[in-house]
């Protein structure tokens, strides 16, 4: 943020003031929230028929309307020819950026899929819809790619500036680079149209973004409470509060580095820390075999081909990939801090939050909470004393018990399976 003299306000000079009317915007976005996913499901699946849609043709027209204006060839070129920065393709840097891209395109590592996924059918096609999934996210990232590189060249084009000089990154691209893009378009009301479609389908993708996350933590404790179950909207509403307060620090003069700190250290540690895990939690301790057979049995579908030997990719290359990107990352910033902020600021808003509390999160659960056998007992025990209820009954009825006996015990092996697997998971 600037000051009154000129200056540029740093992380040097403090957090800083907070400003009021950003305050009050973000008091409406988690309102807009709130009533977006304050029943889960039940509202957001009409939510979602409006929010999912239009970005995709806001998008589409982007892209139609840049790739038809003078100089259009020269972004594109740029985006699809790897020629023009043939050693970039071979930098740890692109990885690691398009590694955070595919994550936070596909919301993996956030619980996200996790909990929409748990509403699905049992009988659902999981493979089927996990291509669908990919490739739909693939190619939309793809489209707004031509979209975005298109409008560049012609901003290139029209200003007599190389693309270079106008390919910025980040928040600087979103809200300098491209509303300026917009303001050299011919044709009457065409610069404030896009500006206005922009801006929406911005909005309507950070919604979008934000209903996800919080829904995929409520989820968690609905699903492990009955008082949550019974008290949905207020569930949903303490995380929106917790979720606005945490984010008032945004509306301050150093909330912009506080978002690019936070944005770097998320994408660059958490996501790839959390899907490393992730893959050896499932590819090892599951295991990954068990997943695909569940998967044959309950789908009708070999997961073992997606995309091809898929037990082998979970349990060797997946995690080697993604450890890897995380060591380059962290030597990366031990030697030289990211965008040389403090190092008060780092440990903050970087390593704290997206290192520190996850480590704490997922550790001290697990010497508090009851080990998983003991659940799996408890649930065992369960099974059999409905087994002897059941037992009971079908004598005074003058039924033959061995029928429910076998019925019952088929019941209880696979809940204890069920068990096993869970134990097996955590």
């Amino acid at each position: 943020m600037q000051e009154s003299d000129g200056q540029l306000w740093s992380l040097q000079d403090g957090m800083g003031s907070v400003n009021g009317a950003l305050v009050l915007s973000l008091l409406a976005q988690w309102a807009l929230v709130f009533f977006c996913i304050y029943n889960l499901t039940k509202t957001v699946q009409m939510v979602v028929l409006v929010t999912v849609p239009l970005p995709f043709i806001l998008i589409a027209v982007m892209a139609i309307y840049g790739l038809t204006r003078a100089g259009s060839t020269q972004g594109v070129m740029a985006y699809i020819d790897p020629t023009n920065n043939p050693a970039a393709i071979f930098s740890l840097d692109a990885w690691v950026d398009a590694a955070g891209q595919i994550f936070f395109g596909l919301s993996l590592s956030v619980g996200v899929m996790i909990a929409y996924s748990s509403h699905q059918p049992t009988k659902s096609k999981v493979v089927r819809n996990t291509w669908m999934i990919a490739l739909g996210n693939s190619m939309t990232s793809i489209v707004a790619g031509f979209a975005v590189f298109a409008l560049l060249g012609h901003f290139a084009h029209t200003s007599g500036l190389s693309l270079e000089d106008v390919a910025s990154s980040g928040y600087i691209l979103s809200f300098q680079t491209f509303p300026t893009t917009f303001a050299l378009f011919e044709g009457k009301g065409a610069p404030q149209a896009f500006s206005v479609l922009f801006f929406l389908t911005l909005i309507l993708l950070g919604v979008d973004s934000a209903m996800s996350l919080v829904e995929a933590v409520c989820e968690a404790f609905i699903d492990n409470s009955k008082f949550c179950r019974k008290h949905v909207p207020l569930v949903v509403l303490t995380f929106c509060s917790i979720g606005f307060l945490f984010s008032i620090i945004m509306a301050s003069k150093s909330g912009y580095y506080v978002l690019d700190i936070l944005d770097h250290f998320s994408s660059n540690y958490l996501m790839l820390l959390g899907g490393g895990m992730s893959a050896i939690a499932i590819g090892w301790f599951y295991p990954a075999e068990t997943l695909v057979q569940q998967v044959k049995s309950h789908c009708a579908e070999d997961a073992f081909w997606l995309p091809f030997l898929w037990t082998h990719l979970i349990k060797y290359f997946t995690p080697a990939v993604l450890f890897l990107l995380f060591g380059y990352n962290f030597v990366r910033d031990c030697m030289t801090p990211y965008n040389s902020y403090p190092q008060w600021a780092l440990v903050c808003f970087g390593w704290f939050p997206c290192l520190i509390v996850p480590t704490l999160a997922f550790g001290l659960p697990s010497l508090l909470w009851p080990r998983p056998a003991f659940i799996a007992k408890d649930v065992r025990m369960q099974k059999e004393q409905e087994m002897t209820t059941s037992h009971s009954a079908a004598a005074a009825a003058g039924a033959d018990p061995m029928d429910d006996m076998e019925t019952v015990r088929t019941n209880t092996s696979d809940s204890v399976l069920t068990m096993k697997s869970m134990v097996q998971e955590v």
